[in-house]
């Protein structure tokens, strides 16, 4: 084992010596200085490291690390751990050397460039010491203090790096919030001119769609305003539930009342029936149904039948429909949550 490890020794002080040395000190140039400088790094500080660590290993063996825990094992793990610490530092620091302080991780701003230099060749000198088994106090503890002190460094960069990596990450999950918000009052600002621009009764429909209980306050409140200019707003909402667009007239009275809302009974059975139909037929032109299929427009339908209480009798034959309408012949069957809402629905209102 000692040949072993006086080998693996040498080949990293020479692999440190060649071509790492003249990697530090090499001019680079041109506009791919910089990658060219990051493959180089990464092509000679990984053999390196892994020899350094063999080297090591090998001490562990020979009894020189047991200062540092009783059982063998745990020497071992943190002579790898130390190991792979000290790799990612100095190969860090080698390939960053060219690049500005701000391109730089804060955790390495203060290594660059020195440590692609000094640390190697500490470690190279204090393994050499150990695999002699020199009993001097004064080496002993050279080889204890330099293998701690760049443990510690090594540990202290790798918590450091995650904790800009964790702040980096917030910090990108707050400017993705920050565009998403931004374009959403973007789109808000463009719905509110749209609706601004809409005049009754051509865009009734697009009115009644645009007083959703889910919209923009701004947008909504607009959309009200010049839905009340309507000289007969019930039997407009009554005409678009029995033959315009019955699911608009729905979004409306989700959260709405037209002046006379008693009159609308027979017209929002009528609508359920032709929002049944065109569900029946989404159904069957959609390939791949999924859970959510249709939900949206049955809450929308029964918080209507929540806020018109009369006559919930009048309803059940359109309900009925509704349910048959999101039945599915097909053999793969996906259980959608609308229907288990109508199961429920109907099972309530049986008399």
């Amino acid at each position: 084992m000692s040949i072993l490890g006086h080998l693996c020794l040498l080949l990293a002080a020479l692999v440190y010596l060649i071509p790492w040395l003249g990697l530090q000190l090499g001019q680079a140039r041109g506009n791919d200085a910089g990658a060219g400088l990051l493959w180089a790094s990464v092509w000679f500080g990984l053999p390196m490291g892994a020899l350094l660590t063999g080297a090591w290993m090998v001490v562990v063996t020979r009894g020189g690390m047991d200062w540092l825990a009783h059982e063998r094992g745990l020497q071992y793990l943190a002579i790898l751990l130390a190991g792979l610490g000290f790799t990612v530092v100095v190969t860090m620091a080698s390939a960053l050397r060219l690049e500005p302080s701000s391109q730089i991780p804060w955790a390495m701003r203060p290594l660059v460039p020195w440590a692609a230099w000094v640390l190697p060749a500490a470690l190279i000198l204090a393994a050499a010491l150990a695999l002699n088994g020199l009993s001097h106090a004064a080496a002993q503890a050279s080889v204890r203090g330099i293998w701690l002190t760049t443990t510690a460094l090594s540990a202290l960069v790798a918590l450091g790096l995650v904790m800009e990596m964790a702040q980096s990450q917030q910090v990108q999950r707050q400017q993705q919030l920050q565009r998403q918000s931004a374009e959403q009052d973007r789109r808000d600002r463009q719905t509110h001119d749209e609706v601004a621009r809409m005049r009754l009764p051509d865009h009734l429909s697009q009115l009644l769609n645009h007083s959703n209980v889910y919209e923009n306050p701004a947008v909504r409140a607009l959309a009200l305003q010049k839905l009340a200019e309507h000289p007969d707003l019930t039997a407009a909402v009554a005409r678009e539930l029995t033959g315009g667009r019955a699911y608009a007239a729905i979004i409306y009275l989700q959260g709405n009342d037209p002046p006379h809302p008693e009159q609308l009974d027979p017209a929002i059975a009528i609508g359920i029936e032709r929002i049944a139909a065109e569900l029946a037929l989404d159904i069957e032109r959609t390939h791949t149904l999924y859970a959510e299929q249709g939900e949206t427009e049955v809450l929308r339908i029964l918080d209507v039948l929540k806020r018109y209480p009369r006559g919930h009798s009048d309803y059940r034959p359109a309900m009925r429909r509704l349910r048959a309408a999101l039945d599915d012949p097909r053999q793969n069957q996906v259980p959608l949550k609308a229907r288990a809402l109508l199961d429920r629905w109907l099972a309530a209102h049986r008399g």
